[in-house]
């Protein structure tokens, strides 16, 4: 009888341990979010003339890249992923609109990769959370279970963690703080009845086919006097604190006198360019007077200019102006034969 009861004692003692890894892993709801919150984002599309025309969630990949749904980004031109008040042009990368997926590159967030787990490995009843933006609220977090799991393998995830407008393409994290799934759709007929797209789609949607959305082009006309010129190109130079050169190039007319443009500019000493930095613009010709607004730009070296110039033919030329109010010289010159590298 002894030895019966102490075999029993030594079975129930081995289930126990055998449990231990995956309850020493296992999160509060709590420590789930502290260790995701730095990894989600919220991402906005705009059309041509900067009218917002989508938003929702994204989750930074170890890949570099920003997952989030396609639905969110399909009726805008230009893109943006951010968090708090850090706000990046995002590119248009890769993207399956079957699948309800795509990737973002957005060169200069700060956000910490998702670690990636697999929805294969889901249980029915599992507790899973939900961090993204509902309602345009950054960083909320819904608590729910697994309440199915449908087709595949990869299977769709139903959900009973509340998806509302806003939160599609943000991040559904197992117990483990894994990205498991991305939030897409709720049913308005029932209760509880919310999805998530399987983690495991991610690298289909990686290695299927690029995007190739054909770059809106303007088209001058006699109302339209257009006098800079799409896909024309300016060699700049400027001496503010330090000396400058560099390109702008001009991208798109987002309405008549309003352009989309790219700088980069190199930072030389007498000999050579040292360092370089790419980033968006926002020019407004008025007459003859005009001027840049530069965006946040990636690199943690640069002081935000404004430029102010006067168009002459095919000189840009004038003053730029620093965070701290300090003036530089700039000139731009057109560059008609020039090419991107």
């Amino acid at each position: 009888m002894r030895i019966h009861m102490a075999a029993h004692k030594i079975i129930l003692v081995i289930v126990l341990l055998a449990a231990l890894p995956s309850m020493a892993f296992a999160m509060t709801p709590g420590q789930v979010y502290e260790a995701v919150k730095d990894s989600v984002v919220v991402v906005k599309a705009y059309d041509r003339q900067g009218k917002p025309v989508g938003q929702g969630s994204g989750v930074m990949l170890p890949s570099g890249d920003i997952i989030t749904n396609y639905h969110v980004v399909k009726a805008g031109a230009r893109y943006t992923a951010g968090r708090g008040k850090q706000a990046v042009p995002a590119t248009l990368k890769a993207g399956d609109p079957d699948k309800d997926l795509c990737l973002l590159t957005a060169p200069g967030l700060t956000a910490k990769p998702a670690r990636l787990g697999r929805a294969v490995k889901l249980k029915v009843g599992e507790p899973v959370y939900a961090v993204g933006a509902p309602q345009g609220l950054e960083l909320s977090l819904s608590e729910g279970i697994v309440s199915q799991l449908r087709g595949g393998p990869p299977p769709l995830i139903q959900t009973t963690v509340a998806i509302s407008k806003g939160s599609s393409g943000g991040g559904l994290f197992n117990a483990e703080a894994e990205l498991v799934g991305i939030t897409t759709f709720y049913l308005k007929e029932g209760q509880s009845l919310n999805f998530a797209l399987p983690v495991e789609w991610i690298g289909e949607v990686a290695m299927g086919k690029i995007l190739e959305r054909p770059i809106p082009t303007f088209q001058p006309t006699k109302e339209s006097l257009d006098p800079l010129g799409i896909g024309r190109h300016w060699l700049i130079e400027w001496k503010s604190q330090y000396y400058y050169q560099g390109t702008l190039e001009i991208q798109e007319e987002l309405e008549k006198n309003r352009y989309l443009t790219k700088i980069t500019i190199g930072y030389s000493n007498e000999k050579n360019i040292q360092r370089t930095v790419s980033f968006d613009g926002l020019l407004t010709i008025k007459g003859n007077n005009v001027v840049i607004h530069c965006s946040n730009p990636t690199a943690s070296w640069w002081v935000t200019d404004d430029f102010y110039l006067k168009l002459r033919n095919d000189i840009m030329e004038g003053y730029s102006v620093d965070k701290a109010g300090r003036r530089g010289y700039a000139r731009f010159k057109l560059a008609e034969d020039f090419t991107s590298p």
